[in-house]
């Protein structure tokens, strides 16, 4: 018995069926191509270009939506390293002021009430925290200011906005500002001082 029946050469069975040898499918691949021509068909040969432009277009999005996050994610990491250094000159401000204050009350309690200052770290003999009004940025970014504005006390010796002026204490306002691109961002500290060795 004849393991393979007779069909038609064109019949998608026959194509399929690759088991007649390779002279056999090649040919009957000749045929189904010829018949298809004949129809007024193309046989489908690789990518055409709607698949290509398709290809090109997905690629290109997933490209520019990774270059987006990854632009997103640097400009991120920029904005918390300023704002973290800015709290890192916060401190650095109030411990100077802290030093100044240790080292004498009257660096403190003479400065103007209200007026803006800047802090620097003097290198001459001997090395201290200075205050000045003359503006200067920290890093060429920074720029660190504060304000002494005198403390008032109630009659239950509570810090009060009226009562009786407490000349051995001082309020601190401090802040922090720098240019993050878009704006002027700012971190800012009240604390007070108080006469500690006098």
């Amino acid at each position: 018995m004849n393991q393979y029946p007779l069909q038609p050469i064109h019949s998608p069975k026959f194509l399929r069926n690759k088991n007649l040898g390779g002279q056999a499918y090649s040919l009957a691949k000749i045929f189904a191509e010829q018949k298809l021509r004949r129809a007024g068909l193309q046989p489908a040969r690789g990518f055409g270009i709607i698949e290509i432009v398709v290809a090109i277009t997905v690629i290109t999005l997933s490209l520019f939506a990774i270059t987006s996050v990854a632009n997103s994610a640097v400009s991120f990491n920029g904005r918390v390293f300023l704002s973290t250094q800015a709290g890192f000159l916060l401190e650095e401000g109030s411990e100077g002021l802290r030093m100044t204050r240790d080292s004498n009350w009257s660096n403190i309690s003479t400065i103007s009430t209200g007026a803006a200052y800047y802090l620097y770290f003097s290198t001459s003999t001997p090395n201290s925290w200075k205050a000045t009004t003359t503006k200067s940025l920290i890093g060429g970014v920074f720029d660190r200011t504060f304000s002494v504005n005198d403390v008032y006390r109630d009659g239950d010796d509570r810090i009060s906005p009226s009562g009786t002026l407490d000349p051995n204490t001082k309020k601190i306002d401090m802040t922090v500002s720098w240019w993050n691109g878009k704006a002027t961002s700012t971190k800012a500290v009240i604390f007070y001082l108080t006469n500690l060795f006098n």
